[in-house]
């Protein structure tokens, strides 16, 4: 445990200090302030300004980001993890185990950290035509779909010893099964018919039920990307 607990804060130092870290806050912050002051002097909609930021500026910077920092999790450390088993100071499951929590945490940490004053703003000073209940279940679920985005990152870092490959596999297959999903008609599979929806579900106009079950879809592929990812890493050669 003690060793767990040491990479989970060592990881969470480095992705704090990161510049891509740095820069993810910046774009996400500047748009959020200038949006609410638009939103306050132009009497904008809570629902669409909200869903304006999410398609134009939190999604697409996002989904860069947390490509990165996800799929950087464990093929940018090859050298420390080899050392580190191999010396028996933890073991592969503590190590995977404890890089999964720290890049979600963080993600999910960085996320909160932007839109909860970005929303308590919003429904202050914009036309509100939204709930709190509405607004809260529309943040969780992108929060879910950024989850399950970062865990196929972090598959992806451990299938793949170079960064650049895995990161373009993400952003690629994350693009490609959303119009996929949305071309068969699986409309709570893809994730750009969801982003779409969103003005709709902050004005409560959705069955919390639907997204309830949208939650239950992203948190349950969270989980099947990441079992592989342990297992895997489990019996990967160093």
């Amino acid at each position: 445990m003690q060793a767990f607990l040491t990479i989970l804060k060592y990881d969470f130092r480095q992705l704090s200090q990161s510049w891509v870290s740095r820069i993810w806050i910046l774009v996400l912050t500047v748009p959020a302030i200038f949006l609410i002051f638009l939103a306050n002097y132009e009497n904008e909609l809570v629902s669409e300004t909200m869903a304006f930021y999410t398609t134009t500026v939190l999604m697409p910077t996002s989904g860069l980001a947390i490509a990165v920092l996800s799929a950087s999790s464990i093929n940018g450390e090859s050298g420390i993890i080899a050392d580190s088993i191999l010396s028996r100071a933890i073991t592969r499951s503590e190590y995977v185990c404890a890089k999964i929590l720290s890049r979600i945490g963080f993600i999910l940490i960085t996320y909160s950290v932007i839109i909860i004053p970005f929303s308590y703003f919003m429904l202050r000073y914009g036309v509100n035509d939204s709930t709190e209940s509405s607004v809260f279940l529309g943040w969780i679920i992108v929060g879910s779909i950024l989850t399950s985005v970062a865990a196929f990152g972090i598959l992806m870092s451990v299938l793949f010893a170079s960064l650049l490959p895995a990161v373009l596999l993400v952003l690629l297959t994350v693009s490609l099964s959303s119009a996929l999903m949305q071309f068969l008609g699986l409309d709570l599979l893809s994730i750009s018919v969801t982003i779409q929806q969103l003005p709709e579900i902050f004005r409560g106009e959705t069955f919390t039920s639907e997204g309830i079950q949208i939650i239950t879809i992203f948190l349950a592929l969270t989980a099947i990307l990441l079992f592989p990812a342990i297992f895997i890493f489990g019996k990967k050669d160093l």
